[in-house]
């Protein structure tokens, strides 16, 4: 008797910031802003999943965690309500530029300041995202989980 496909789908979205610049890695997907995502594997954390993804991508083998992460619980309208797709929003800085790997063509990521995001008027996932990423460098956000809104 085969086994039924996992009913859970995990990803993981590392959004890179450069603290000095105040400057956030983002894709630029047809619907909206949103940083860069991992789907893990069966025995991969999210941090695992993130880490390797972002040594293939641009070479960079460690980064600093931030203490904030954000979580999402999803069930898009229409689909399968027996499957579920947990989202996690890792935060990392970067110190040094980044220098493209194996970045993959449909990953069109590039580096956005606040400002841009705002005046883009784009929907962003998480919809937060310009409040988060300017709550951690303004020191209002606490450390920990954080419930986001994933559109």
């Amino acid at each position: 008797m085969p086994l039924p496909s996992p009913r859970l789908t995990r990803i993981a979205h590392l959004l890179l910031l450069d603290h000095r610049r105040h400057r956030v890695l983002l894709r630029d997907a047809a619907d909206a802003l949103t940083p860069p995502h991992i789907v893990c594997g069966t025995r991969q954390s999210y941090h695992q999943a993130a880490t390797q993804a972002a040594g293939t991508w641009w070479g960079l083998t460690s980064w600093e965690a931030v203490p904030v992460i954000g979580h999402a619980w999803a069930t898009p309208p229409g689909a399968d309500r027996g499957r579920r797709t947990e989202r996690r929003l890792l935060m990392a800085t970067v110190t040094h530029p980044l220098r493209p790997r194996s970045e993959p063509a449909q990953l069109q990521v590039r580096w956005w300041n606040l400002g841009q995001v705002r005046q883009s008027h784009r929907p962003t996932h998480p919809t937060e995202l310009a409040d988060i990423v300017e709550g951690y460098w303004d020191g209002w956000l606490p450390d920990g989980p954080l419930t986001v809104e994933w559109a």
